[in-house]
């Protein structure tokens, strides 16, 4: 995950909302971090980015900070995946929302719905060699699975 810190000396991209949040933004014009600094590193607020056609990357709320939720999206030859949009624990690891776990770069393991950190509700896996059929597409509870959907809706 990006850490957010930024040189908040850069004159050019600094500024202020209505509610005295100091912001910062891309070249772009949109936020790129929004929320209170200290020592140059988010603590509490928004760091998003936003490609040149407005699109987003990714977005992060920090609380005292740390990453709390978070979304995430690839961008590969003009298409777009989601990656996870999720609430993450104090220690950064991924607990609550849509998720996408690899065995390696490249080589999905899990996409599908987290409760807890554990696979639940609707998610696929993946064996090791090959990430592009799943070896099971069904409903997952407390990390097991439990039924086997043909149809694919994730």
């Amino acid at each position: 995950l990006p850490i957010s810190s930024k040189n908040l000396n850069n004159k050019k991209f600094k500024c202020y909302s209505d509610d005295g949040e100091l912001c910062i933004k891309q070249n772009n014009g949109s936020v790129k971090y929004k929320g209170k600094f200290i020592n140059g590193i988010m603590q509490d607020g928004t760091d998003q980015w936003h490609f040149d056609d407005g699109i987003l990357l990714y977005s992060f709320v920090y609380k005292n900070g740390k990453i709390i939720r978070g979304k995430y999206f690839n961008r590969f030859r003009e298409k777009y995946e989601l990656i996870f949009d999720c609430q993450f624990n104090d220690s950064g690891a991924r607990t609550d929302g849509y998720t996408t776990i690899f065995y390696s770069q490249n080589i999905i393991k899990y996409q599908g719905l987290i409760i807890n950190g554990k696979y639940d509700g609707q998610g696929k896996s993946y064996s090791n060699k090959d990430s592009l059929k799943p070896v099971f597409s069904g409903i997952w509870e407390k990390g097991k699975m439990l039924e086997h959907i043909s149809k694919q809706i994730v």
